[in-house]
């Protein structure tokens, strides 16, 4: 949910894909059906990470590793590998979607499937005021009217007065217009 990816375009995660020093992660492939894709504009994207994610990813990239090393691989190659250590296969993605579901029930949550956390990244951000230009970017959209066609009910509603800003603006300009 704190990334905005696609399932797909965390399945083709490298773990040379993230530069924890940077806050970012580097999105180049997807995988879908035990197969490796282009993303779903064709070009390479750069997101940020929030610190707290770092954190995370931090511990789990040193698990990664130690994992790769118990199966004699001198370096993991895959983020979120298969269950057989290799590129996540179509057997793969049905298990993660059955063990998601498992999860969201035991907490006793409405259904969703884990493409919803993409929705929630996208409308949490928009409705904290973040730009939608940048949402836009986290989301990979190639056109910032996707972002908007599917999420301007996150949007503020522009019932605040706005137009105010005005007035406090030129008057840091030394400008009293009227």
């Amino acid at each position: 949910m704190k990334t905005g990816l696609r399932p797909e375009e965390a399945y083709g995660l490298h773990v040379g894909d993230i530069d924890l020093s940077a806050n970012k992660i580097r999105i180049e492939r997807a995988v879908s059906l035990g197969r490796m894709k282009d993303t779903k504009t064709h070009e390479r994207q750069y997101i940020d990470l929030s610190d707290g994610l770092v954190s995370l990813l931090t511990e789990y990239v040193d698990f990664v590793k130690v994992e790769a090393l118990a199966g004699n691989l001198s370096e993991p190659c895959w983020l979120f590998p298969g269950r057989e250590g290799g590129l996540v296969t179509e057997a793969d993605e049905r298990w993660h979607r059955d063990l998601f579901k498992q999860v969201v029930s035991a907490a006793q949550l409405p259904g969703f499937v884990p493409y919803n956390l993409r929705h929630t990244f996208a409308s949490l951000l928009l409705s904290g005021n973040v730009p939608l230009l940048y949402v836009s970017k986290q989301l990979g959209h190639a056109k910032v009217t996707t972002t908007l066609d599917h999420y301007a009910k996150w949007l503020p509603s522009g019932e605040q007065r706005f137009v105010n800003l005005l007035d406090t603006q030129l008057e840091k300009l030394g400008t009293k217009l009227t």
